[in-house]
């Protein structure tokens, strides 16, 4: 997060705050996935790996990932 769609770096508020508030919509991912999310400067960097036990779903839905396009 902080990066725009063109690669441009913007940066983000990386308070605890807004940490938590990632961590707890990551959590709430279901199935569980294992996620990590890293402070680095301006940037919160989010590791997603690859999960097993697609679809995975968010109380938004569910989406799918085509290229760098969110479908819903």
């Amino acid at each position: 997060m902080g990066i725009s769609d063109t690669g441009e770096v913007k940066g983000i508020d990386t308070s605890n705050r807004i940490c938590s508030k990632t961590q707890d919509t990551l959590n709430k991912l279901e199935p569980k996935l294992k996620t990590t999310v890293e402070v680095k400067k301006n940037l919160i960097v989010i590791n997603v790996p690859e999960g097993e036990e697609k679809p995975y779903g968010s109380s938004r839905g569910f989406f799918i990932r085509i290229g760098q396009t969110l479908k819903r």
